[in-house]
């Protein structure tokens, strides 16, 4: 975890108590294969790490095709910009 909190530009130079109090305040969320992580226009609220697993990144085109855009696993960190910016999100996610 901590490695994977150090590779968000936001966190660089943040002292280790800093990270490790982040990482102590984080909760474990357990999603089934094909469930949707977060979708377009949802506010994001919180900010992902992959612990295990794989998680696609995705969009539908104008034709109602999926598209995959990538696929995130282990240590890939997700939504952190959005998080801290309480932006809105433009792609949706599934496990």
């Amino acid at each position: 975890m901590e490695s994977a909190l150090k590779t968000i530009d936001y966190l660089q130079g943040v002292p280790d108590e800093t990270i490790n109090k982040i990482i102590f305040s984080m909760s474990f969320a357990k999603f089934d294969k094909g469930s949707k992580i977060f979708q377009v226009d949802e506010t994001s609220h919180i900010m992902q790490i992959i612990q295990n697993g794989m998680v696609e990144i995705y969009t539908t085109m104008d034709n109602g095709v999926e598209f995959v855009i990538e696929r995130l696993y282990r240590g890939s960190v997700i939504n952190h910009r959005s998080f801290i910016t309480e932006d809105k999100i433009d792609v949706s996610a599934r496990c």
